[in-house]
């Protein structure tokens, strides 16, 4: 039972980030920048209210078929960014901090 447990959660994990993160955040990229008048931008905002209700049926399969897949996500990130933070990572930088450092490398070369 626990093989079975760690494996659906992997999957979910994995899969569930790539899908409803990934495939939904580009869409509505897509489809907001096609849209350009006030009656299409409430067409698109109600389309996607709409569809928020058979999202929350598939996360209770989800949650059905891997209970713990929310604490990997929890474990996942927290140790994410810790890991970014010890290292001082250019992702918790900002663009003008990396420009500087940037800038500074060129006129020392």
């Amino acid at each position: 039972a626990l093989v079975q447990n760690v494996a659906r959660t992997s999957l979910v994990t994995c899969f569930v980030p790539i899908l409803l993160v990934g495939g939904v955040v580009t869409a509505y990229n897509k489809w907001n920048k096609a849209t350009d008048t006030v009656e299409e931008k409430f067409r698109l905002y109600f389309a996607l209210a709409l569809a928020l209700y058979p999202s929350g049926r598939l996360l209770q399969w989800v949650e059905t078929f891997a209970p713990l897949w929310l604490g990997g996500h929890i474990v996942g990130f927290a140790s994410f960014f810790t890991w970014t933070l010890y290292t001082e990572s250019d992702l918790m930088r900002s663009d003008r901090e990396l420009e500087q450092a940037r800038g500074a490398a060129r006129q020392a070369a």
